[in-house]
């Protein structure tokens, strides 16, 4: 079973499109397992019950229009991008997944 950690709210057409894809993925592959970071409230209009698919609900995420998202992302440790990531780092997920700013995912690998 692989495990992926995946960033709720990043991208332009979060988190609707990522959720939308997140229950794709199930349905089409059973040999994975999804951690979804993100506004839960934003995100459950587009998400199913599944038992492979774990909600880690939080309210602080980067906006694709953020002027400095490095430095936003140095501040915003309990937003979804950085939490996903930091599943990888605690070894709950394989591997991470975000549409999120890509010059804050650059940062974490420095």
């Amino acid at each position: 079973m692989v495990k992926i950690a995946v960033d709720g709210m990043g991208g332009d057409n979060a988190p609707k499109e990522i959720c939308l894809g997140v229950m794709d993925s199930l349905k089409k592959n059973e040999n994975i397992e999804i951690l979804l970071f993100g506004d839960k409230e934003k995100m459950s209009p587009y998400l199913e019950e599944h038992k492979r698919l774990t909600i880690i609900d939080t309210k602080v995420y980067l906006e694709m229009g953020e002027k400095n998202p490095i430095s936003a992302f140095k501040t915003k440790r309990d937003s979804s991008m950085f939490m996903a990531i930091d599943a990888t780092n605690l070894d709950k997920a394989d591997v991470v997944l975000t549409c999120g700013p890509t010059q804050a995912y650059i940062e974490i690998g420095r």
